[in-house]
């Protein structure tokens, strides 16, 4: 299987900053932003940690900085599909489908992390589950007209199901 390329978070929204960041102490304006800032500039350099792990093809050290950042970060979905399709790629299918599921819930729509977790399904021996999931995700990805490769791939794993 080749290496898809994992889409950069986007910049959260400053109401899912604060969420992110619900744990910081109340305390005056100035400070609460200061910490928020520091916290968001950790967030990120976390982030681009894991990518760059990615991205230098050690996708165990990926896999290590993306779980920190699911368990320090749990409402970053980015985070959550990136773990998945690392331990999808380095062959761990049944771990795999944990972190796909939280983010097919929470980006309901989104094609791709369903593509991987049917791959994953269809890799630990549940080939009527992985073909519900691609069958899925080509109507998905049919709707989202820019999906021609992901609609190609879920249709040469659906021939093969």
């Amino acid at each position: 299987m080749t290496r898809p390329p994992l889409a950069r978070p986007r910049a959260p929204s400053p109401d899912a900053a604060a969420h992110h960041r619900a744990h910081a102490l109340s305390s005056p304006a100035s400070a609460s932003a200061s910490v928020s800032h520091i916290s968001g500039a950790v967030d990120a350099q976390a982030l681009a940690h894991a990518y760059a792990l990615y991205a230098s093809n050690d996708l165990e050290g990926a896999a290590r900085a993306f779980a920190a950042i699911c368990r320090a970060l749990p409402d970053h979905t980015a985070a959550y599909k990136a773990f998945g399709y690392v331990l999808c790629q380095l062959g761990d299918y049944e771990q795999a489908i944990a972190p796909l599921m939280v983010a097919i819930s929470r980006e309901y729509g989104n094609p791709e992390p369903l593509y991987f977790a049917a791959i994953c399904m269809q890799r630990t021996g549940d080939a009527q589950t992985a073909r519900e999931m691609a069958t899925d995700a080509l109507d998905m990805a049919r709707c989202a007209h820019d999906n021609t490769d992901l609609r190609a791939r879920l249709t040469r794993l659906l021939d093969a199901l």
